[in-house]
């Protein structure tokens, strides 16, 4: 006979169904089939003296730190556009200067509790990219075709710094081990890909590079794992 589901509850063989739906010889849970018990671990020393328990709680929180720090950086490696560029390029210190700018104008404003004009300037991110939007705009990379689209975007999407946050989600310079060289990070929403392919042939073509994939552990992962190695080498 067979077992008969519907909405996701097993109804018994002799009740006639209008519209049955039957499970596949596949699926989950087959007649005469059980699920596998989930395996827990259970080879957990019983707990020593105070030390002992400082030491498994410090290596369980490394762990921990090290798991999510992975995490991350898949998620970083999935939804961030990474671009490599020379310090010494107009798309570095244009957007620099712009984030200056923005941290000039927003201290004042919070000093006074302005939050309505606070609001209004925006989040650093927004006129850091204003800032690109201004180089692709001068750029010698670009083709005279390519120019007019950098415009067509600005006057549709960037209107405001709470139009531009709604289409931009991240822009921001990041330091890198080599002290001449700063990665940048862009995240937009799929209409502005065309200007994500646009900034990528001016970095590509100013000797910049597009960084794909994960990204290796940073400074603070590897001191981390080194600590806990040699813990784990003094539990042994």
């Amino acid at each position: 006979s067979h077992q008969i589901w519907l909405n996701s509850k097993l109804i018994l063989p002799n009740i006639f169904l209008t519209s049955p739906v039957f499970m596949p010889s596949w699926g989950a849970n087959k007649a005469g089939a059980s699920l596998p018990s989930k395996k827990y671990k259970t080879d957990v020393k019983p707990p020593g003296g105070s030390e002992d328990i400082t030491r498994r709680l410090h290596a369980v929180l490394a762990k921990l730190c090290l798991k999510n720090s992975l995490g991350l950086r898949e998620i970083q490696a999935a939804v961030l556009k990474t671009f490599l560029v020379h310090v010494d390029t107009t798309l570095v210190s244009q957007a620099q200067e712009a984030t200056a700018e923005w941290n000039s104008q927003m201290q004042p404003l919070k000093a006074a509790g302005n939050m309505q004009a606070l609001e209004d300037l925006g989040s650093p991110h927004v006129h850091a990219f204003a800032a690109v939007i201004e180089v692709l705009k001068e750029s010698e990379h670009l083709s005279d075709t390519e120019k007019p689209v950098v415009c067509q975007h600005d006057q549709q999407y960037y209107g405001s710094a709470a139009e531009t946050a709604k289409v931009i989600y991240v822009c921001r310079l990041k330091k890198t081990f080599e002290k001449t060289q700063k990665k940048l990070h862009i995240a937009v929403h799929h209409s502005q890909d065309p200007i994500v392919d646009l900034l990528e042939k001016h970095v590509v073509q100013s000797k910049g590079k597009v960084k794909r994939g994960q990204p290796p552990p940073g400074g603070l992962e590897k001191e981390l794992q080194q600590l806990l190695d040699q813990l784990q080498e003094m539990a042994e």
